[in-house]
């Protein structure tokens, strides 16, 4: 079980940094800034710039939130 922890620890900063990515390229690609964005997500934008920049560790409901004010499914904005 160690095993897996300590592999999940290894992958997830990368699974946050590619999230994050999404987020910022579809929010950029709507001509929308980081504080409308957070605006729409009822999130507070250092944590949005946080998440973009692959720094937090992302809340599914805040995913879903960010998801929904880009008008993408989350999927899209999963690995």
């Amino acid at each position: 079980m160690e095993s897996n922890t300590q592999e999940t620890q290894h992958v997830l900063p990368d699974v946050l940094k590619v999230v994050g990515s999404r987020i910022r390229t579809i929010r950029n690609e709507r001509n929308m800034n980081q504080k409308r964005l957070a605006e729409l997500s009822n999130l507070d934008r250092a944590y949005m710039s946080s998440i973009e920049q692959g720094k937090q560790n992302i809340t599914v409901g805040s995913l879903l939130r960010i998801a929904s004010a880009l008008k993408v499914d989350i999927r899209t904005l999963i690995p």
